[in-house]
């Protein structure tokens, strides 16, 4: 912090942050919620030149150190590293169940194949399924919704058609499995696809997912973080080590935030046409 700074100015700037952090230990939010709040509001002498920095960057309002403590909040809730983590575990499950799917999928679509084959050229056939309508109405015969509306206009649609203008059993199932083969997955927000942007799991998720995070609450209405929004890096060293509860063999610190900012300038270079 400058040095010039006096003591009620600092007291102000803290005064002003813990005001908006109590409100997230009123109920209605995440569960972890309270528990970040608590830390952060024990652990204010770590955190005094943050919050000058936080306040000054919000220029003293309210709303906007509260839009910051949302995105920060937020990030510690959904994006921890216990959850980033989890995340990419499920990614790589992704992955595997799309391709065994597709391989399964492959498997029964030809056996199916087969044993039409059968049927048509043997002199003996099974009571199985042959129709996509009938496979669809057996498995929603507990869909209420699908019997009191969907089914009798389907029934009535297959009467008009005879079966050279449905596609067979087999081929459904192998559209399933090209589909599956095809897929690619898609992150279901951009903060989830920013703290899984590194090929390993490190501290740095954590990090990338709050910048973006905090960079998704950049805006142009009053509620919103001011363009040009840019915290110090000791500052968002301080956030980080508190609000994510690191253990004393993982902080970081302002060089490492800084490093990390410089890795990733230079590989959006690289990766830009």
């Amino acid at each position: 912090m400058n040095k010039e700074v006096d003591m009620s100015t600092d007291q102000t700037a803290s005064a002003l942050c813990e005001a908006q952090i109590e409100e997230f230990l009123k109920p209605g939010g995440f569960k972890s919620w309270p528990n970040i709040a608590k830390r952060l509001l024990s652990r204010r002498r770590e955190l005094t030149e943050a919050y000058y920095d936080i306040s000054e960057q919000c220029r003293q309002d309210p709303r906007l150190i509260y839009c910051f403590m949302d995105a920060l909040f937020c990030s510690a809730s959904a994006w921890s590293e216990s959850a980033v983590k989890k995340m990419r575990h499920d990614e790589k499950r992704m992955y595997s169940v799309n391709a065994e799917i597709s391989e399964v999928a492959h498997q029964l679509s030809d056996l199916l194949a087969e044993r039409d084959d059968l049927q048509n050229k043997s002199s003996f056939g099974t009571d199985t399924y042959y129709h996509i309508i009938d496979v669809v109405e057996a498995a929603a015969r507990g869909n209420g919704s699908f019997n009191l509306w969907v089914k009798e206009p389907l029934d009535k649609i297959r009467g008009q058609f005879d079966m050279k203008y449905w596609p067979d059993l087999h081929e459904c199932i192998h559209v399933i499995s090209a589909d599956a083969d095809r897929a690619k997955i898609r992150f279901s927000s951009q903060v989830t696809q920013a703290a899984l942007d590194s090929s390993r799991s490190s501290r740095s998720d954590i990090v990338r997912a709050l910048f973006r995070r905090t960079q998704d609450s950049v805006g142009s209405s009053a509620v919103d973080l001011p363009d040009g929004f840019k915290l110090k890096d000791d500052t968002w060293a301080s956030l980080i080590n508190v609000a994510y509860d690191l253990h004393a063999d993982s902080l970081v610190d302002g060089p490492y935030i800084k490093r990390l900012r410089q890795r990733d300038r230079q590989k959006k270079r690289e990766t830009t046409p």
